[in-house]
């Protein structure tokens, strides 16, 4: 995103490096992604 001079996405105080519930839903939005369907992805970023 910063290569297309948008902002860094902001985690909160979470630490996506622990196994936590967020990771979990960041890893399955990724791999929905990877199937090209984008909507638990940018769910995850803009909430």
């Amino acid at each position: 995103m910063q290569q297309l001079g948008e902002p860094r996405l902001y985690w909160g105080d979470a630490s996506l490096n622990d196994i936590t519930d967020l990771r979990k839903k960041y890893i399955d939005a990724l791999h929905a992604a990877d199937s090209e369907d984008y909507t638990e992805l940018i769910k995850f970023v803009t909430t």
